[in-house]
Parts: C-alpha cells; structure tokens; sequence
C-alpha cells in the first residue's frame, strides 16, 4: 500500500517514515541514546492507519552486542543453498519448482554457521547479515529455508530486480554486493568481518575489493568451490591476491574443512 504513514517509537520518542510505491517503508535513526541489548534482537513497536483502521506489529531489530566477537557477512546462493545459479536451466528450475523444504543445503553449512554464530566464547551473539543477488521476491522463501535448517537469523539484503527495475537490464551484481557490503562495515565501524561466498559468480573478486577498501576489518575469507575450473582459478587467483594483504583465505568445496580451518585460526572453539 503506497503512501501509507507507519509510526515507530524509540526511547520514548515518536518517528515517521511513509511507505513507497511498492509498500515499503525505511526508517534512518540516530538514537538519542546507545541501544544496549544483551541479546541479538529485540522488539520495536510499529503502527499504521489506512482507511480509518490502526494497525500495529512489533519489527525484529538486530543490533550487535557489545560482547561480540566479529559479524559475519555471507551469500545465499550455491554458498548455503544449492541453486545452480552458474546454470540458467538449473537455476530456474530451483526457484519456479522448489519450495523452503525442498531446496537443498549444503552438507556441513549449518553446522558451519552455527559455529561461528558462537565464535570463541560459546554464545550466540555474533551477527550474521546475508547479502545476495536474489530478488525481494524471493524473501520469503529464503526465510523459511533458513528456518528450516536452523541457520543463524540476520538481515536479508537483496536486490530489486523486475520488469521495471534498472537492475534488470544492468545486471550489476558486484555493484549490489559491494554497495551492501560496504554499508554494513560502514554501520558497525567497531566490528570485524568474515566474508563467505561461492566461486560461481563474482564474490572472489568482489571480496578482493572489499579487503582493499576495508584494511583490517576482514578477519577471514571462505568461498565454496562449485567444480567449475574456469572459475576455480578466478577464486584461487583471488584468494592468493587476499592472502597477500594478510587475510586468511580458503576455497574449499568442504564445510568441514572451513570448520577446521576456523578452529585453526581460532575463529571457533
């Protein structure tokens, strides 16, 4: 519902946002006061009136803990869900056929995730923010995977992409990702990163650039091979190149030795 008014209250103070032509709405807040929460999430108050009837919900913010060691900043597609995004038939396939139970994980990604989510100190409050080329369309579907596999909760940043979006036409992936991905640091300027993604599209080089623009934020660099020499050698020749500026990096088709390569490092316990 475009143009609609939504209300939210904060630290006992009112604010505004009004809805776009599609119904979304986005609040940009400076609290008067530090959010100090124990916890990942907590709850917001939102209310709304249309057509002369109030409406109200409760938004899940995430805001990261004092106590937390480092964020995490991962793709979705053939990173922790098996899409065949290098293949148009098989990508196809997976998003017009299956649903939140029938798309497959990739062994070991869970397990993985839910590691580092507890880092070094066994609690959960290391934040997860998930960045992909994946259209808003896909949202809810995505939700409901990670539900299912029990995959630690985190914003969903995805792109706008339709008939009438100029992504559509452009394609820019590295500009999408890069842009997410450097807004999240740019938020939380405190927090370290690990970057996690897949040798099928740009995230080696993406992740390259990020490391360049964001000297000693980035922690590690995982990217999942997905058996495709040419681009086997593009993430190699990446992850050489970030290895070089003194981060760790592994291109690996193996959650366990992901894990493992964390427990060396002592990114987990």
């Amino acid at each position: 519902m475009p143009g609609e008014k939504i209300t939210l209250l904060l630290q006992d103070k009112i604010y505004h946002a009004v809805t776009d032509h599609e119904g979304y709405f986005l609040f940009d807040i400076v609290p008067p006061e530090p959010i100090v929460s124990d916890a990942l999430y907590f709850g917001l108050p939102l209310s709304a009136g249309y057509a002369g009837d109030q409406a109200a919900a409760v938004a899940e913010v995430m805001i990261p803990p004092a106590g937390a060691e480092y964020g995490v900043i991962s793709d979705i597609d053939d990173t922790i869900i098996q899409t065949g995004a290098t293949s148009i038939v098989g990508m196809l396939k997976t998003v017009l056929l299956a649903n939140a139970f029938t798309r497959l994980p990739f062994e070991g990604a869970a397990d993985f995730y839910r590691a580092l989510q507890k880092g070094r100190n066994g609690i959960n409050n290391n934040p997860f923010f998930y960045v992909s080329s994946s259209p808003w369309n896909l949202y809810d579907l995505i939700t409901d995977f990670m539900d299912i596999q029990e995959l630690p909760q985190g914003p969903l940043l995805l792109r706008d992409f339709g008939i009438r979006s100029k992504t559509f036409v452009t394609h820019d992936y590295l500009g999408h990702k890069f842009k997410e991905i450097s807004q999240v640091l740019e938020t939380y300027p405190h927090l370290n990163f690990l970057l996690i993604g897949d040798s099928g599209e740009e995230d080696p080089v993406i992740y390259h650039e990020v490391v360049r623009h964001f000297p000693g934020r980035i922690l590690a660099v995982y990217i999942r091979d997905v058996k495709n020499e040419a681009k086997r050698k593009v993430a190699k020749e990446m992850g050489e190149k970030i290895h070089a500026m003194g981060v760790e990096a592994l291109v690996t088709d193996s959650s366990v030795e992901a894990m493992n390569h964390a427990l060396s490092v002592g990114l987990i316990s």
